[in-house]
């Protein structure tokens, strides 16, 4: 039983990096110029034992309005705060509360900022392709009742109410599943 056990643990973590890694490509891609949807951002979801990884990715013209490197001190201020905004994973995502969920570790990053987070200077020359800005948000949660996580509403559309669709995919319980989400869409059941 132990074995069994370590192993389908084993299996959902493979399975969770590489949920990961094929957003972590996707992101890459439209950060090289390649064809993306404004207005369609990513979900993915992974419930194993009493964790929830969710990933979410957002067009950068979805969130501020632009989707160009943040050069002005007004596009800078707007990157933060939908920085800010992601980074209260409340604001996007709401559990069932029989589900007993909490955030542990929410992570934001942005193609938007250089690495200097500053200037919006690239070291590179980027004349030559279009580059397409998003945002990409990582949560990780802990349900105390897992088993009663049989859904989960977006509350996304309203904080971020130019998006509109988010492509959702999940895996739970060796179960997997996907949907469209919209702003008179928001709840995801599993």
């Amino acid at each position: 039983m132990n074995l069994e056990r370590g192993l389908n643990k084993s299996i959902a973590a493979i399975f969770t990096y590489a949920v990961f890694c094929s957003t972590a490509i996707y992101a890459e891609a439209n950060a090289e110029g390649r064809p993306h949807q404004h207005g369609v951002g990513q979900l993915d979801i992974v419930i194993e034992g009493n964790h929830v990884e969710i990933e979410l990715t957002l067009p950068g013209v979805d969130a501020v309005g632009f989707e160009h490197a943040a050069k002005t001190k007004k596009h800078r201020r707007a990157v933060r705060k939908a920085s800010k905004t992601l980074k209260d994973g409340a604001r996007i995502i709401a559990f069932p509360a029989v589900a007993q969920c909490r955030f542990e570790k929410v992570e934001v990053k942005s193609t938007m900022l250089d690495d200097h987070g500053k200037h919006g200077h690239h070291k590179e020359n980027h004349a030559a392709k279009e580059v397409h800005g998003e945002f990409n948000a990582h949560y990780r949660v802990e349900c105390g009742q897992t088993a009663k996580l049989t859904y989960l509403d977006l509350t996304f559309f309203k904080a971020f109410p130019t998006a509109q669709k988010l492509v959702s995919r999940w895996i739970v319980a060796g179960k997997q599943g996907g949907a469209t989400l919209t702003a008179s869409k928001t709840r995801l059941t599993f």
